[in-house]
């Protein structure tokens, strides 16, 4: 943000935290052997299977030889851990890696896929592989919580007024955002203020509460969502609308 002229206000709209039970991931974990793929859709899902594994195994979890991640952030995050060969799809989202999995993949009926994530998460993925054949096994690796520091942070922001951007990164922080501030409030605040989504499905959340993107990522990763934004500052360090 800084190096496109923005000046950054934090305020998490979530937090991270450990499932609310370790034993199906446990379960999964020991029982990876059964499994014919495995697919990761976000670093936080990564990093808290690994960790776990090393609790539970002693030692790397061998994972199946079809390894899939919903996007560059995620495959990082398998590399640092040594598995390097992950697949993506070429857009970074649940329906464009299903329908990747199912091309690369071949025909899956009957076929074990591992999915640990936020059982939180949207349910399309699973969805379209059980609706193909397969047995998608989705299993709670952590949770994404409200951030009450951070909703505080957000109503203080609101208040403020001004002509911001806000960035939205998925669904659930645009869910939090509204639940801090009010429906109202919200639509009230993006008169003036733009709001920067992610990708489409942030999009589509944005506008389910009234809120039209102002700019979308592309492609859907942080860095693409800094880029898309850089016209709204135009390296001012204000935003197009504070400019006017």
């Amino acid at each position: 943000m800084r190096r496109i002229g923005g000046r950054p206000v934090l305020a998490p709209a979530i937090r991270i935290a450990p499932p609310t039970s370790w034993g199906p991931l446990d379960k999964a974990l020991r029982a990876l052997k059964g499994y014919d793929a495995a697919v990761f859709t976000s670093a936080n899902g990564v990093d808290f299977f690994f960790k776990r594994a090393g609790r539970v195994l002693k030692r790397k979890p061998r994972l199946p030889d079809k390894l899939f991640a919903i996007g560059p952030a995620t495959a990082s995050a398998l590399r640092r851990r040594g598995f390097a060969g992950a697949s993506l799809p070429d857009r970074f989202e649940g329906e464009a890696l299903a329908k990747h999995l199912l091309r690369r993949s071949g025909p899956v009926r009957g076929l074990r896929i591992l999915i640990p994530r936020a059982l939180a998460a949207r349910d399309v993925l699973p969805r379209l592989l059980r609706k193909a054949g397969a047995e998608a096994d989705v299993v709670e690796a952590y949770r994404t919580l409200a951030d009450a520091r951070g909703r505080e942070r957000i109503k203080a922001f609101v208040r403020a007024g001004g002509s911001p951007v806000v960035t939205f990164t998925s669904p659930s922080t645009v869910r939090q955002f509204m639940a801090a501030v009010g429906e109202r409030a919200a639509r009230k605040f993006f008169r003036t203020a733009a709001a920067a989504s992610i990708g489409p499905i942030t999009s589509r959340e944005l506008r389910a509460h009234g809120i039209r993107p102002a700019v979308e990522g592309k492609p859907y990763t942080v860095e693409g969502l800094a880029r898309a934004m850089k016209p709204l500052f135009g390296g001012s360090g204000r935003t197009a609308r504070e400019r006017r």
